[in-house]
């Protein structure tokens, strides 16, 4: 008997209460090699099972039991921060329940125990949940075939489906809905899909009549939300007459938050920076030694509230990137990017200088990334949500960082932008973290800048950067520097 989707959730979590009461269980065993004292064995059946309950709850919160499909690196990143931020709750319980006998080094020992066991009760789930996946016919729709025929990649990509068919809306709503003859689509009769993944560029009347169609059906349905759709996904509902209404308020950090988020910000900055001043120096140094050009440069970038403010960097390109092509976005395999460039792109050291405009309050560590004026200019007249971006300080890493992908478009990394201008909190700020730091030691596929080993290995073996003609792609939103001496940006000086 298969369980429903309800099921399968409440059964996870009562496995995972029993898991973690096992790693306390170990943990205690460990503290006390094996000779537990009556006074602490005495405290555990009180402590124990309230810590398991907090980190129950996080495993919730951080939805490690849905999504199995998704790539199980994800999951695993989500089991990882919510043992973190339970671990750090539950020392408090002995302090807060008076049971100082259950020793606050049983937390640190049963943290790894408890990652460790609930990774592999994850296992065999995600492995049901993505064999289950392959063998799923999926129909992915957009408003035509190149759109659809791209986000079909995605999706085979990213879920292992292998029957995909990309179909454009006019073709899909054929096949759903014959004529008034009762004629099929070209073709013939299709086999019905087993899931629906509809893009973002589809017309909301199309989106309507598939929604409706595949809950008839029991077909399981996908929408990439459109920009409107994220700004309203969180909003407040209330009742005018007969009429439900919803209440649009303005995406911003929460204020309950802001000050934390700020407090963060410093302190998270002064230890980064600390740690970070030898690779600082150490890189400034290689950028000398092996291109012509300063090591550093500032450059002019909208921040909160549209404000211009001067961002810091390390130079990553060649002295003269912009003097062929002027201000243009830069992308995966840029020819401008030199080999030590590479490397410190890969590792985000060339971010590092940016911990001063932290301390300064112009960014913070989490939010979506600065722009250059001229970039917000174009693309707030293609499209007027753009600006919404600074409701908040941009960020050292964001969402759209650690979830679009290096290539994406700069309308899908703004879809990610604005789900974290309408979400934006503590544990989502944990997690953006986490991600970055995953994404810096593991590139998710050859779309992301190129891995650090590799770059450094074509840095030690003296590879000349090439010096063909930049373009200028669609794709990176996050528009990083073209940085040069000879033919400056607007607010670009350099060191």
């Amino acid at each position: 008997m298969s369980l429903s989707p309800r099921g399968r959730e409440a059964l996870i979590a009562v496995g995972d209460f029993a898991t973690i009461l096992v790693a306390y269980a170990l943990a205690y065993w460990i503290r006390f090699e094996g000779e537990i004292p009556p006074r602490n064995l005495a405290a555990f059946p009180y402590v124990a099972p309230l810590a398991a309950a907090i980190g129950v709850l996080f495993l919730v919160v951080y939805e490690t039991h849905r999504n199995l499909h998704r790539p199980p690196a994800d999951t695993y990143v989500s089991l990882a921060l919510a043992v973190l931020v339970a671990t750090g709750l539950g020392t408090t319980l002995p302090y807060l329940f008076g049971a100082a006998a259950f020793p606050r080094s049983v937390f640190l020992i049963a943290a790894p125990l408890e990652f460790l066991l609930l990774a592999l009760a994850r296992r065999p789930f995600i492995a049901a949940a993505r064999a289950s996946l392959r063998r799923m016919r999926v129909t992915v729709v957009e408003r035509d075939r190149v759109r659809a025929a791209r986000l079909a990649r995605e999706v085979a990509q990213s879920f292992g489906t292998r029957e995909v068919e990309a179909v454009d809306e006019r073709e899909f709503l054929r096949q759903i809905a014959p004529g008034p003859e009762g004629e099929a689509a070209p073709g013939g009769a299709r086999a019905r899909p087993d899931a629906v993944f509809m893009g973002a560029g589809c017309r909301a009347e199309a989106r309507r009549r598939a929604h409706a169609w595949a809950v008839s059906e029991g077909v399981p349905f996908y929408a990439v939300p459109s920009l409107y759709e994220v700004l309203m996904s969180r909003q407040v509902v209330t009742q005018v007459g007969d009429a439900p209404v919803v209440a649009a308020r303005q995406p911003a950090v929460p204020p309950e938050y802001a000050w934390l988020k700020r407090l963060i910000d410093v302190v998270g900055a002064l230890v980064l920076g600390l740690l970070g001043l030898p690779f600082l120096a150490l890189a400034a140094a290689l950028v000398r030694l092996t291109s012509r050009g300063p090591a550093f440069f500032a450059q002019a970038r909208v921040g909160l509230h549209g404000r211009p403010f001067t961002m810091y960097k390390i130079r990553s390109m060649r002295d003269d990137a912009e003097r062929e092509t002027g201000a243009v976005l830069s992308g995966p395999g840029d020819p401008r990017v030199t080999p030590v460039g590479q490397v410190l792109r890969a590792l985000r050291i060339d971010e590092l200088p940016q911990l001063w405009n932290v301390l300064k309050g112009e960014m913070s560590l989490v939010g979506p990334r600065p722009e250059r004026p001229e970039f917000v200019a174009r693309f707030t007249a293609e499209e007027p949500l753009y600006a919404l971006r600074h409701n908040v300080r941009p960020g050292l890493t964001g969402l759209a960082q650690v979830s679009a992908g290096y290539a994406a478009d700069w309308r899908e990394k703004l879809r990610h932008d604005l789900l974290y201008v309408t979400s934006a909190s503590l544990l989502l700020d944990l997690k953006i973290i986490v991600l970055t730091l995953r994404a810096v030691l593991v590139p998710r596929s050859s779309a992301e800048p190129a891995a650090w080993p590799g770059a450094l290995a074509r840095v030690a073996g003296g590879e000349p950067a090439p010096l063909t003609r930049a373009r200028a792609p669609a794709s990176g939103a996050a528009a990083e520097e073209a940085d040069g001496r000879s033919r400056e940006g607007p607010g670009r000086r350099p060191w």
